[in-house]
């Protein structure tokens, strides 16, 4: 599975990168939005874990732009500064998930393995019929 992972920090770039690689994952990383963006159209990643907190454009603004040029992009949010109202807009724009830093390699790999299901509708409640 082919990850791009966009981030400011450059350690958190290596160090996850380093994890994902040994895990078996293809890894390309970005440090901005700009950036990102351009690899997200050459490359096609299957998933891309994208900073919210970063300069230039925003993880809110790159999620939107990816979400443009391809509705269908798997998008995990990751930040240090979680916000439960924050993540619930994020979701609601497109993202498939949040996850906070620092993490551990079980959240990691949960939040690969989650998002690289396939997106299923959400079935309406069942219930006696009118």
């Amino acid at each position: 599975m082919r990850v791009l992972l966009v981030d400011d920090e450059e350690l958190v770039r290596l160090s996850t990168g380093r994890v994902l690689r040994y895990k078996g994952h293809d890894v390309v990383d970005a440090s901005d939005g700009r950036q990102a963006l351009r690899l997200y159209g050459e490359q096609r990643p299957d998933i891309v874990m994208l900073d919210i907190d970063m300069p230039g454009l925003s993880g809110q603004e790159t999620l939107v732009a990816l979400l443009e040029l391809d509705p269908e992009a798997v998008v995990i949010m990751i930040t240090g500064h979680t916000d439960p109202k924050q993540a619930r807009a994020l979701c609601e724009l497109g993202a498939q998930s949040l996850l906070g830093k620092p993490w551990s390699l079980a959240e990691l790999m949960d939040a690969i393995e989650t998002a690289s299901k396939p997106r299923t509708a959400v079935a309406a409640p069942s219930g006696p019929a009118d």
